[in-house]
C-alpha cells in the first residue's frame, strides 16, 4: 500500500496521529511526484483534520526543494498556502518569489500582493490562489460560484471598493461581491471552459453541438469532470440542445462518444463517461479485457457489448481467433448445472464465429429445463430472440412455451416475436387463452396487457380487434388502472396509462366509446370515478364526450354517486391512512396473535381475562382495518382542478365576517385532515355543510348567528 492510499485510510478511520507520523516519514522521502503530494494535500483539505494539519502545512516546502518542474513546483505552493495556518516569513518570501516571477510586471501587482495579505504578512492563508484570482478578475472574464450560483460574467471591478460585480447564470440581477466573498467563492473559468462558453453564447455553442457533437461533448466531461447519461442531459437539455432535439441528438452523440478511443465508456447507465489522457485503440482495450481474469457472467456482457460497439474487432483475424478461444475455455469450465451459461456461449459462438454448435445446444434444450426462468435470466439480452428461436426449432411443446413467455417477459420485441409465431403456426385456441388470461387477471401481467391493448388500438387483425374485443379490453384498461395506481412498482406504468387517455383531448375514450351501448359507457364512467388518477375536470369532460355518443345520459349520472361515496383528502392524509393500514397488518396484528398465543398458555379460556381482551383487541384491529381499507378505495386526492374557488366547497380556504363584524377563516378539507385547533373543518361536518355552495357576499346562519362570506381561496394555490 503507498502513502497516500495508507494516509487516505487514517483520515477515514480519523486516526490523526498515525497520519502525522505517515506525514513524517513521506517527508524523508528522497524522490516525491508533485501529483501526489498535491493529492496528499486535497484529500487533507476534505477531511475533517484541514485545520489540525495547518500547522504542518509549511514543512511541504522541504518537498518543493525536491522537485525540478517549475510548474509543479508552483502547484505545490499553491495548496501549502490553502491549508497552511502558520504565516511564517519562510512561507511568505517563498511565496513572494513565485509570485513576482510570473506576475511582477503585471499591473497593480504591489496592490493585489496587500488584498492576499503578504504585505502585512499575518494572515495570507491561500494567497497564490486569491492572488490568481485577482489576476483573473476583469471585465467580460468569467468565474465561477462553488455555493451554487453557476457560472457568472465580471461586469465590473472596483480594486479600491474592494469589490466586484457579476451576473450569474442561476442569480437574477447584477449581484455585488466584495474581495474577501470572492476568494472564499469564487474560481476562475477561462473564456474556452464549457461552462463559460454556455453561459457567454449558448448558440453558438448549439450550432457547434449539432455539426460535432463529440467535440462539444469531450469538452463537456474535461471541464466538468466524469458524467453519467443523465448528468450530461443536465448539462446539455435545453440550455444548449432544445427539448424537441434532445432524443435524436443524443441518440447519435451517444454512439460516437462510445467509440470514440479517447473515451471510456460506462458499463451501467449509472456510471459515467470518462474522458482518458490519450487515446487507446479499440484492439488494444480488447486485447486488456481478454487478458483480464473476469468470472464468465462478467466476461461475457463486456465482451459482447464491446464487440457490438466496436464491429472492426472481429475483423482482426488473430484477435477474433483469441476471442474463440477465450469463449472455449470458459465453456470447457462450466458445470453441467450451469445450463443458463453454457446456452449463451454456444449462441454467441455461432452468432459470431458461425461455428455449428447446434447438437451440444439441442441436447440441453430436449432436457426438462425452466425456459421461463432462463429467458428473463440471459446475461446478454439480444441474444434472447436466438435461443426463442432454437426453441421454437427443437421443442415440439415450443407453443405453450411461447404462450407462457408472452404473458410473462419483460421485453417487447420478443413478446412481438412470441406472438407472431403464434399467429404464423396458427395456434389461436392457444392465443385465445392466453389473451383471456389478460382479461380475467390484467393485475397479473400488467405490462402485456397495456402493450396488447396499444396493439389493438391500430391494428386490425388480431384476435378481440372487433368492436366486442375492443370493449372488453377497454372496460379491463380502468380495472387494471384502479389496482395499480397506488403500487409504486408501477408508476411509470400508471403515467404511460394515463397518458395515452389522455392525449389528444381523449382520442381514445371517443374511439372506444363510440357506437357501444348505454350501459357500457355508464359502467366505464363508473370505473373511472373510482381511479384517483382522474379529477373532477376529467370526469365531466368524460361525461360531456360520452353525452355526444348518449345524449340521454343523466349529468348526475356517476357525480352523486361520487359525491356522496368520494372521500377527499389531500396526499398527506391519504399517506397517513395508508401507514396506520399499514401498521395494522405488519406490526398490531401480528403483536396482538403473540398475545393471543400467550393468553391461550395461560389455560381455562372460559375464565382466561387476558385472552378474552385479546380476542376483543384483534376484533378491533379487524374492524379498523376493514373500514380505512374500505374507505381509501373511495379517497380521492385533491389537486388544483377539484377546488372552484367561485363558491364555498372542498378545498376552500374560506373568510368569514359574523354579526359583531369579526373575521373568521376556516379551511375546507377531507376527514382525514381535519383539525378543529387548527381551523380545518371537515367537509362533511355540519357548519362545513352549511357553507357548501356559498358564493363571495352571501350571507348564512347557523346556531344562531349570521356569517358573510368575504373571500374563498384555493387550498393548494
Amino acid at each position: 500500500m503507498g502513502y497516500l492510499e495508507e494516509m487516505s485510510l487514517q483520515l477515514e478511520n480519523q486516526n490523526f496521529p498515525s497520519f502525522i507520523q505517515l506525514w513524517e516519514e513521506y517527508r524523508s522521502s528522497t524522490e516525491v511526484p508533485a501529483d501526489e503530494i498535491i493529492e496528499i494535500f486535497e484529500t487533507v483539505r476534505d477531511s475533517e483534520y484541514q485545520e489540525h494539519f495547518g500547522p504542518y502545512a509549511e514543512e511541504g516546502l522541504e518537498l518543493i526543494d525536491k522537485l525540478d518542474d517549475s510548474d509543479k513546483k508552483l502547484d505545490v505552493l499553491r495548496v501549502i498556502l490553502d491549508l497552511q495556518t502558520s504565516n511564517s516569513e519562510s512561507l511568505a518570501i517563498s511565496a513572494l518569489t513565485f509570485l513576482k516571477e510570473q506576475y511582477g510586471e503585471k499591473p497593480h501587482y504591489n496592490e493585489k500582493i496587500r488584498l492576499v495579505g503578504l504585505r502585512a504578512q499575518s494572515e495570507f492563508q491561500g494567497a497564490i490562489r486569491n492572488f490568481e484570482l485577482l489576476s483573473h478578475m476583469e471585465e467580460g472574464k468569467f468565474i465561477y460560484h462553488t455555493g451554487g450560483w453557476g457560472v457568472g460574467e465580471i461586469m465590473d471591478i472596483s480594486l479600491i471598493r474592494e469589490q466586484l460585480s457579476i451576473e450569474f447564470e442561476n442569480v437574477l440581477g447584477v449581484k455585488e461581491l466584495s474581495f474577501k466573498n470572492a476568494f472564499h467563492n469564487l474560481a476562475p473559468v477561462s473564456e474556452t471552459h464549457f461552462l463559460a462558453r454556455r453561459f457567454g453564447n449558448p448558440d453558438l455553442l448549439e450550432k457547434e453541438a449539432k455539426e460535432d457533437p463529440l467535440a462539444v461533448l469531450k469538452l463537456l466531461i474535461a471541464d466538468v469532470g466524469p458524467l453519467n447519461a443523465h448528468e450530461i442531459k443536465d448539462e446539455l437539455h435545453e440550455v444548449v440542445i432544445p427539448a424537441n432535439d434532445w432524443a435524436k441528438w443524443w441518440q447519435s452523440a451517444r454512439a460516437k462518444l462510445k467509440k470514440d478511443p479517447q473515451v471510456q465508456p460506462p458499463e451501467s447507465i449509472s456510471q459515467p463517461f470518462v474522458l482518458l489522457d490519450k487515446a487507446i485503440s479499440h484492439l488494444d482495450s480488447f486485447k486488456e479485457l481478454l487478458e483480464k481474469d473476469l468470472e464468465v457472467e462478467d466476461f461475457l456482457q463486456k465482451s459482447y457489448q464491446f464487440t457490438k460497439q466496436h464491429l472492426e474487432i472481429l475483423k482482426d483475424s488473430e484477435l477474433k481467433a483469441l476471442y474463440r478461444e477465450k469463449l472455449l475455455k470458459h465453456l470447457s469450465h462450466l458445470q453441467d448445472s450451469q445450463e443458463l451459461l453454457k446456452i449463451q456461449i454456444y449462441i454467441l459462438i455461432e452468432d459470431l464465429f458461425n461455428d455449428n454448435l447446434d447438437q451440444a445446444l439441442i441436447k440441453i434444450l430436449e432436457a426438462d429445463i425452466d425456459i421461463d426462468y432462463l429467458i428473463n435470466a440471459f446475461h446478454i439480452g439480444p441474444l434472447k430472440k436466438k435461443f426463442l428461436e432454437h426453441i421454437r426449432k427443437q421443442r415440439p411443446d415450443w407453443p405453450a412455451l411461447f404462450s407462457s413467455i408472452f404473458l410473462n417477459i419483460s421485453q417487447h420485441f420478443l413478446r412481438e416475436y412470441a406472438l407472431k409465431e403464434l399467429i404464423k403456426a396458427e395456434h389461436e385456441s392457444l392465443l385465445k387463452e392466453t389473451l383471456k388470461k389478460l382479461l380475467e387477471h390484467p393485475v397479473m401481467y400488467p405490462e402485456c396487457f397495456f402493450w396488447y391493448f396499444q396493439k389493438l388500438q391500430t391494428s386490425k387483425d388480431l384476435l378481440y380487434s372487433n368492436k366486442d374485443g375492443q370493449m372488453l379490453f377497454f372496460e379491463c384498461l380502468f380495472v387494471l388502472l384502479y389496482h395499480i395506481e397506488n403500487k409504486p412498482e408501477y408508476n411509470d406504468l400508471v403515467k404511460k396509462i394515463h397518458a395515452l387517455i389522455s392525449k389528444k383531448h381523449y382520442q381514445l375514450f371517443r374511439d372506444n366509446v363510440a357506437d357501444t351501448p348505454i350501459e357500457f359507457v355508464r359502467e366505464i364512467l363508473l370505473l373511472i370515478t373510482k381511479c384517483q388518477a382522474f379529477n373532477n375536470h376529467d370526469f365531466k369532460t368524460f361525461l360531456s364526450l360520452a353525452k355526444v355518443v348518449h345524449p340521454k345520459l343523466d349529468d348526475q349520472q356517476g357525480a352523486n354517486k361520487e359525491e356522496d361515496s368520494v372521500i377527499w383528502t389531500t396526499q398527506e392524509g391519504y399517506q397517513k391512512i395508508q401507514e396506520r393500514v399499514h401498521h395494522i397488518a405488519t406490526v398490531e396484528t401480528v403483536q396482538n396473535a403473540k398475545e393471543i398465543e400467550v393468553a391461550r398458555s395461560y389455560g381455562d379460556l372460559r375464565e382466561n381475562s387476558e385472552y378474552k381482551f385479546a380476542q376483543e383487541k384483534r376484533a378491533r384491529l379487524q374492524s379498523e382495518m376493514k373500514l380505512l381499507s374500505s374507505q381509501l378505495s373511495q379517497a380521492r386526492i385533491l389537486s388544483p382542478d377539484d377546488i372552484d374557488v367561485a363558491k364555498v366547497g372542498v378545498g376552500a380556504i374560506v373568510e368569514l365576517v359574523n354579526l359583531k363584524g369579526k373575521k373568521l377563516k376556516y379551511t375546507i378539507l377531507g376527514p382525514w385532515d381535519a383539525d378543529p385547533d387548527k381551523s380545518i373543518l371537515s367537509f362533511q361536518s355540519q357548519f362545513a355543510l352549511e357553507m357548501k355552495g356559498h358564493k363571495v357576499n352571501d350571507s348564512f346562519e347557523f346556531k344562531d348567528d349570521t356569517y358573510t362570506v368575504s373571500g374563498i381561496q384555493s387550498y393548494l394555490s
